[in-house]
């Protein structure tokens, strides 16, 4: 298919949703502060149809996660088990052959395992996340997943009761291909789960921190429902993932009897009004930011030091007024991170050491404990917190949105 289609709708019509121009990778940690880092070129798009939103391919583009070493085993959610084990278990038993799609180190097969599940295989790209799945026990394909990954898969191991790919499909450039390629290697009375970040979090809340440069695609509820259903699948169950400002789209489907159907977008105008208009209230409020942080005392700190504060700091252009970063990962403490100047990253026991602490801008996006935990501590200071979302939305996007969706 080419490029210029979407594969949520095959419309060919594209508007440019936000162009953050050049800015440093997403995940960039230097061991020193005049360390050399790479920048690209950041713009996404959407379609005018069915609002999907897309990341613009430029020429110094390359999605290759061979060699990523970032895993995400500890971030464990809420839902997991009443949203996606329970059901798992209703359906299937424990010597049924299931695959993870993008399992990053294996932790949630860890978790099938402890529920009894003894025929597992993973799916992983990068070599080293491969290899921590490789010392667990459990049997790994080390390849991008792809038709013919596909038939590899089903011949050696054959079909699959139930896939499951959780937080992978945002991330690869044709989602179309990659489902018919999970299609391909389930059963006929196969499940087939699917979780995605909820796009909605960026164009009714404004998030626009949540446009990763790791993310080619941010599906919306609509869409992704019409992608499954075109590409030969009946929806089972569809629910809500929720967990700190960050929601999820969680489908169970299963194999349709007629193998890919022709259905009609029908518009949402509303959606793609909000996309048309993101760039202007993104900018409005970053403004209002900038504004703000001329006022502010230093030392100025912001909370965390992953890729959602990065690019938050980045695409509001927050991150010249900023002197460190506060995070208690140990992998990312001592080094620093280009916003786009370089920042040191200290833990929140050097936070509290710190004779004098000013402004602490809570960019910590759902770690309400830790924040409370900081605020408590610093309570007896001079010390100023502001809430980038809570203080300084501006009044002009609010007026201008439909109610926020709960």
């Amino acid at each position: 298919m080419k490029h210029n289609t979407c594969p949520i709708c095959l419309s060919q019509n594209f508007e440019r949703l936000i162009d953050f121009s050049r800015v440093p990778i997403s995940g960039t940690y230097l061991h020193r502060k005049d360390e050399e880092f790479c920048q690209r070129s950041l713009s996404f798009e959407f379609c005018t149809t069915c609002s999907t939103i897309r990341r613009v391919m430029l020429q110094d583009f390359l999605l290759d996660y061979h060699d990523v070493e970032r895993t995400t085993g500890h971030r464990w959610l809420p839902y997991i088990e009443s949203g996606i084990v329970e059901p798992l278990k209703k359906e299937t038993s424990p010597e049924d052959l299931i695959i993870e799609v993008g399992a990053n180190d294996g932790a949630f097969l860890d978790l099938l395992s402890q529920r009894g599940y003894t025929n597992l295989i993973a799916i992983e790209p990068s070599v080293p996340c491969a290899e921590i799945i490789g010392h667990k026990g459990y049997r790994c394909v080390c390849a991008p997943l792809d038709k013919s990954t596909a038939e590899t898969i089903r011949s050696t191991y054959g079909p699959a009761k139930a896939i499951l790919c959780r937080h992978t499909l945002e991330h690869v450039i044709e989602p179309d291909q990659f489902i018919l390629a999970m299609k391909h290697c389930l059963a006929e009375d196969g499940l087939l789960f699917i979780e995605v970040p909820d796009a909605t979090r960026i164009t009714d809340d404004l998030q626009g921190y949540l446009l990763w440069d790791e993310h080619i695609y941010s599906f919306f509820e609509r869409s992704l429902r019409h992608m499954l259903l075109r590409l030969g699948f009946d929806i089972l169950s569809f629910t809500l993932g929720q967990y700190g400002p960050v929601r999820t789209l969680l489908y169970w489907s299963c194999l349709a009897e007629k193998s890919e159907k022709e259905i009609q977008f029908e518009i949402e105008f509303s959606q793609v009004e909000r996309c048309r208009s993101f760039d202007n209230h993104w900018k409005s409020f970053a403004l209002q930011l900038q504004t703000a942080a001329e006022q502010w005392t230093g030392p100025i700190l912001c909370l965390g030091a992953s890729h959602p504060q990065s690019n938050f700091l980045l695409f509001t252009k927050l991150g010249p007024y900023v002197s460190y970063l506060v995070d208690d990962d140990p992998q990312k403490v001592g080094r620093y991170v280009p916003i786009p100047n370089p920042v040191k990253v200290i833990s929140t026991d050097e936070l509290f050491k710190m004779k004098e602490i000013k402004t602490i801008v809570c960019t910590a996006f759902g770690c309400h404990n830790w924040i409370d935990q900081i605020s408590r501590h610093l309570q007896r200071t001079n010390t100023c917190f502001v809430d980038p979302y809570a203080d300084l939305k501006t009044k002009l996007y609010m007026m201008n949105q439909p109610a926020l969706k709960q």
